[in-house]
């Protein structure tokens, strides 16, 4: 009877140890996601800063990528705005703009964080 109950405890300990372990990689991986969720609106509001102020013209398309160091850009991103305050997980953002199509006096601007998933 002793070596059952202890055989019941341990395979409780186990599933209740295998939960919280899960929970800790899913609360981790969504703290990830919001970053790049914020990073990526950030990089719409620098976007529309830019227009705004005249630094970009609104008369064509173009692509740019936020990074933290243009030294050294991450894998695949082509960097031309530094900004070394982004968290580590934030490989880039990439920022597209379009004002040639969709309704006169309009402008689309579309924002993409790539970002490292905890594993």
């Amino acid at each position: 009877m002793v070596i059952a109950s202890i055989l019941i405890a341990l395979v409780f300990t186990g599933i209740i140890l295998n939960l919280v372990l899960s929970q800790g990689r899913f609360s981790l991986h969504s703290a990830s996601r919001i970053q790049a969720y914020y990073a990526a609106l950030a990089g719409a509001n620098y976007a529309s800063e830019m227009f705004r102020t005249g630094v970009w013209s609104t008369s064509s398309s173009q692509d740019h990528a936020i990074c933290q160091s243009l030294a050294s850009p991450p894998p695949g991103c082509s960097c031309d705005i530094e900004e070394p305050v982004l968290p580590g997980t934030i490989h880039c953002i990439d920022i597209e703009t379009d004002g040639t199509t969709g309704p006169s006096g309009t402008l689309r601007i579309r924002t993409t964080a790539t970002y490292t998933a905890p594993t």
